[in-house]
């Protein structure tokens, strides 16, 4: 897996900068990762940030899993006890 940190957008993509997405390099599916629900929900945004004449070309940092690991625990809510 790839994975990607968003760090611009404008018009509709403004709502995903600061996203992290997870990418199959061989299907080239796209995931990102939804703090609200604390799971992977599928999206294809990637093209907007690798396409050369896209505004929002290479807007983004790689990043490792356990970068992406580390991450996304933040964002996890603590559990009612």
């Amino acid at each position: 897996m790839k994975y990607y940190k968003l760090l611009g957008g404008s018009g509709k993509l403004k709502k995903y900068i600061g996203s992290i997405i997870k990418e199959n390099p061989k299907s080239h599916e796209e995931w990102y990762w939804n703090k609200q629900n604390q799971s992977w929900q599928p999206i294809g945004i990637m093209m907007n940030y690798t396409w050369i004449e896209s505004p929002e070309f290479e807007q983004y940092e790689e990043l490792t899993e356990d970068e992406v690991m580390r991450k996304v625990l933040t964002f996890q809510k603590p559990k009612n006890t």
